[in-house]
């Protein structure tokens, strides 16, 4: 992820499949961090269908 448009892409991706989710987009690091209730799986497949490659980092 590199710009905005990617940040505003990968937050619409899991925007999509849940409503109620919180994700915070960091540019710089290339990250973006969830809260929801769905599981790590979900959340990747939903990033990985917006054309991104994510990785789960362990907190």
């Amino acid at each position: 992820m590199s710009c905005g448009g990617c940040a505003s892409a990968s937050g619409r991706a899991i925007a999509g499949i849940d409503a109620a989710t919180t994700a915070r987009v960091d540019i710089r690091a290339k990250t973006v961090t969830v809260e929801s209730t769905l599981n790590q799986a979900q959340i990747a497949s939903a990033i990985s269908a917006a054309g991104f490659h994510p990785t789960v980092a362990k907190a």
